[in-house]
């Protein structure tokens, strides 16, 4: 492994005084050469840190002797298909047309590729929704089909056309769910399973109609309906419905607990029972189980971990479970090949102090891509075959080299309770040989179910490309950690939550590392409205505040879910729970909302939102900014345009990063930065 230096873990809970001279051994490790001479602009830093991957969902055939990948440039949006034997392109198409997010081989002529986008649906009463479509490439020919066209037998307006159930022996032909109507005039139609051959996917079959209650279907090779899976959103009664010999079915799972999430995530190996992930929705606690297809018998099966969620059950084409993957900043993972498993896990110990993802398997598993993501890369993809040295396949993002890249290391602080608190850390390339007193941004992920990982984060990167030290703890609520760590934040928005994030600026100052008196929070969603927190409830803590997407008004957030999902939907269920508890008052949610807090804010305040945002309505950000200016604040609003929650428009995501680096140097500048945009 000569592309990069790996490094060993740095420090899990070091005494304080040990951060920096940590530090200095990773500037040692990784070598601190500036990275530019001239210190570039806000908007040319974030063009470079926050363009879109280069090069990206690189795939391997079954026999592995060929690999896919995306590319993007100037010249378009381009998927390639590679010789790994004689090192040949094979095939090349324009996809600018259809964009896609997930390329996979069915077989080593046939590269399907899925696209989605969002868009709203004539004729639907709905917002914007999220629209997949599966294409197949014909490697011989060049040759994109559509696998499934609206109004071909299948409804004309549908959302989830990218989803496959199943696979043939020969791969030849794919079983996908579509909505489908048994009659052509009818007004509704329930999802149905469909069958596809690749080779001529314009005369689909329905092979079954499904029921009103259909949510998903395991198949066998030959199409033939192992399970159907059904919810019914009223009452919340989970269900599997198996076929009979005698032409019925059998209901062999009914779970009709409302405090109960229910995923049927896999098929077993034998294709006799389905695996599936059961949340209680109250404890957080999961449980994933067996359930017999032939007679609904259930046993536990032995994935969950104490100290760390599973993060994913991952499967085949035919949807039988290949493994799991865990949680936790670095993935790590079991899989049921216990061969495949400890050559991943050998992989990781090479590459320790990045994080190794599995992207993709050959069918006989002598051929394992992964992508290598860390301190000394901005990403990269390698093939590990057997008994061959690893072999790089390709960059993600060429236009960053490994000195540009800002490194990341794993710390651990207690909050004032007690609880402890992981960590990543970013720290400014050029400053790592002596990271003293430096500008520090605190940036608290969303969700706030959810959690942040060692890899590619554009936004960290930008920022202490700038010069700026990013924090990113993983507060008491966040998910990945283990049931305590996420349990321990159920009903402290504002509260013990806020105080994770307060109790890291004072950890950071006491080390030396941060200047308490050039501190910004920084976040999006839920780090969004931490941030509004942070300026509202502890304004002496930070010189100014950036909220993407974020809630303000806890009070009309309530309002606006109760009236969009209802009182019995899990959505508002979950935040209701997870912002207030048991304590649930107007009056106490009225207490931890900052728009009501303004007059007490300080800092200076950079507010953004997608003018599509459906999760948070930007209706919270309009809010917010009539409230500072109306106390005589310091406010600045921008409205980004064709762009949602996520921020997923390329365009709008990188003024969104322009505008937060302009405002930080602006408020937070280090002494040593270079002039700022005009603009």
């Amino acid at each position: 492994m000569t592309r990069f230096a790996t490094t060993t873990p740095l420090f899990s809970t070091p005494p304080l005084a040990h951060i920096v001279r940590l530090a200095v051994g990773l500037a040692l490790l990784i070598g601190v050469a500036a990275y530019a001479e001239n210190a570039p602009t806000p908007s040319e830093t974030a063009q470079q840190y926050g363009a879109e991957p280069a090069r990206q969902m690189v795939t391997i055939s079954p026999s592995g002797k060929a690999i896919a990948l995306r590319t993007r440039s100037e010249k378009g949006d381009v998927v390639l298909v590679h010789s790994l034997t004689d090192s040949k392109m094979i095939t090349g198409v324009n996809v600018s047309d259809i964009r896609p997010r997930h390329l996979y081989f069915i077989s080593d002529q046939h590269l399907i590729m899925v696209a989605s986008e969002e868009k709203r649906l004539r004729g639907f009463d709905v917002d914007r929704m999220e629209i997949s479509t599966a294409y197949a490439l014909d490697l011989d020919s060049g040759e994109i089909e559509q696998l499934l066209r609206p109004g071909d037998v299948i409804w004309k307006a549908q959302s989830g056309l990218g989803r496959v159930a199943g696979v043939s022996e020969d791969r030849q032909t794919l079983y996908m769910p579509a909505y489908a109507a048994r009659k052509r005039t009818a007004r509704n139609a329930d999802l149905a399973l469909v069958e596809v051959n690749i080779n001529n996917p314009r005369r689909p079959k329905v092979l079954e109609y499904g029921h009103r209650h259909t949510q998903d279907y395991f198949v066998n090779a030959k199409g033939e309906v192992l399970a159907e899976i059904r919810y019914n959103e009223e009452n919340h009664q989970h269900s599997v419905v198996v076929p009979q010999h005698d032409g019925g079915t059998k209901t062999i799972y009914s779970e009709k607990d409302p405090n109960l999430v229910t995923y049927f995530v896999a098929l077993s190996a034998d294709r006799q029972s389905l695996l599936a992930v059961q949340e209680n929705k109250d404890t957080g606690v999961g449980n994933y189980f067996k359930i017999a297809l032939g007679d609904g018998a259930q046993s536990d099966l032995d994935l969950g971990r104490a100290d760390i969620d599973v993060g994913a059950v991952m499967t085949g084409l035919d949807r039988v479970a290949t493994g799991v993957r865990f949680g936790g900043f670095s993935p790590r993972y079991h899989l049921f090949n216990q061969d495949t498993s400890s050559r991943l896990e050998a992989l990781q110990g090479q590459l320790e102090g990045h994080s190794v993802w599995l992207a993709s398997l050959s069918e006989n598993h002598e051929h394992i891509v992964i992508k290598v993501e860390g301190s000394s890369t901005a990403g990269d993809f390698y093939l590990a075959s057997r008994e061959q040295p690893l072999r790089h396949l390709t960059d993600i993002r060429p236009q960053i080299p490994a000195e540009g890249v800002n490194p990341v290391v794993e710390i651990e602080y207690k909050s004032r309770d007690g609880l402890a608190i992981p960590t990543l850390l970013t720290l400014p390339r050029a400053k790592v040989a002596s990271p003293k007193n430096l500008p520090t941004i605190i940036y608290p992920h969303g969700g706030p179910h959810s959690y942040d990982r060692l890899r590619y984060d554009d936004f960290a990167q930008a920022m202490a490309a700038r010069g700026y030290a990013v924090v990113q703890p993983q507060f008491r609520g966040s998910t990945g950690f283990g049931i305590e760590h996420w349990q321990a934040g159920q009903g402290e928005w504002g509260r013990g939550m806020q105080n994770d994030l307060t109790d890291a600026v004072h950890y950071l100052s006491e080390a030396g590392l941060t200047d308490p008196e050039r501190v910004c929070i920084v976040g999006g969603s839920y780090g969004g409205y931490a941030a509004l927190a942070g300026a509202a409830f502890t304004p002496d803590i930070y010189r100014c505040a950036v909220s993407v997407n974020g809630v303000s008004d806890l009070t009309s957030m309530m309002e606006h879910d109760e009236d969009k999902f209802e009182e019995s939907d899990w959505v508002y269920e979950y935040l209701t729970r997870s912002v207030a508890k048991d304590f649930f008052t107007p009056k106490r949610i009225a207490a931890y909302s900052p728009a009501n807090f303004t007059s007490g804010i300080e800092a200076p305040v950079l507010l953004l939102h997608g003018e599509e945002d459906k999760r948070v309505p930007i209706e919270q950000s309009e809010l917010m900014t009539e409230k500072l200016k109306a106390a005589g604040k310091s406010v600045e609003f921008v409205r980004l345009e064709d762009t949602g929650h996520h921020l997923k428009n390329s365009e709008a995501r990188l003024k969104a990063l322009t505008h937060i680096l302009s405002f930080l140097d602006q408020h937070l500048a280090p002494s040593d930065q270079a002039e700022t945009d005009p603009e």
